[in-house]
């Protein structure tokens, strides 16, 4: 009995503040309080669907990180195998962020050069989708970088890196991503599917495995409101 003289009482004040809203329509269009239930009801459905923040602390899974080099021209691809033949129409490559004391927060191994493919049994050596070279205003970022097309067939996405950037602790070059997805419309299709890359297993292990590329999570690093910025140098991390 509270919980619907609680339900009403809120249901009353929102059809009151919508009366004295200056904004507010006209009292012959003003809703009803079973449309302002509806409403209540309808916004509650896409607040559940909508993504949570989780704050946690220590080392969780990061994405992915190739084989280092000494220069920025070596290839690195990365692949992701479909569920069968897919339609995308967009795929976004997430980076991994650190934060510069002097330029603030920047995406770390985003590669310079790269294109997106994918394949199907039609083309099982893959279109190109998609293609940047040099900076090509993608650099530098730290938002995800969204990659849209007309809607395609594929059994398999792989992004392919011809120039890396370095690394920002050691200088080394290298491909790291935090997050791939691949969409048709608004479902990832690439979720939780298989990785391969072209130094399978070779990735540093702990929080950054192939696997984390489509775990549906997307780390960004964030620094306390007080205090002093840490330096991270070496962390592991427990399966």
């Amino acid at each position: 009995m509270s919980n619907c003289l609680s339900h009403s009482v809120f249901v009353l004040a929102a059809a009151l503040l919508l009366l004295l809203s200056p904004s507010s329509a006209s009292p012959q269009t003003t809703p009803s309080i079973s449309e302002l239930e509806q409403r209540i009801d309808s916004i509650d459905s896409e607040l559940r669907g909508l993504a949570h923040l989780s704050l946690r602390s220590g080392v969780g899974a990061i994405g992915y990180r190739s084989r280092r080099y000494d220069d920025a021209f070596h290839t690195e691809w990365i692949q992701i195998e479909l569920e069968g033949e897919q339609t995308i129409d967009q795929v976004i490559l997430v980076p991994c962020i650190w934060r510069d004391k002097e330029a603030g927060f920047r995406a770390d191994g985003f590669p310079r050069e790269f294109r997106l493919l994918a394949g199907n049994d039609s083309y099982p050596e893959g279109q190109e989708l998609a293609s940047f070279q040099g900076e090509a205003q993608h650099l530098p970022r730290i938002a995800p970088l969204v990659i849209d097309f007309p809607a395609r067939q594929a059994r398999w996405i792989r992004i392919e890196a011809t120039q890396l950037s370095p690394h920002a602790w050691d200088g080394k070059y290298y491909l790291q991503f935090a997050e791939i997805l691949a969409f048709h419309g608004q479902k990832n299709v690439g979720l939780r599917r298989p990785v391969t890359t072209s130094t399978e297993g070779w990735g540093s292990g702990g929080a950054r495995r192939e696997d984390f590329l489509v775990d549906g999570s997307t780390p960004y690093l964030m620094d306390a409101a007080q205090g002093e910025q840490s330096i991270a140098f070496v962390s592991t991390a427990e399966p």
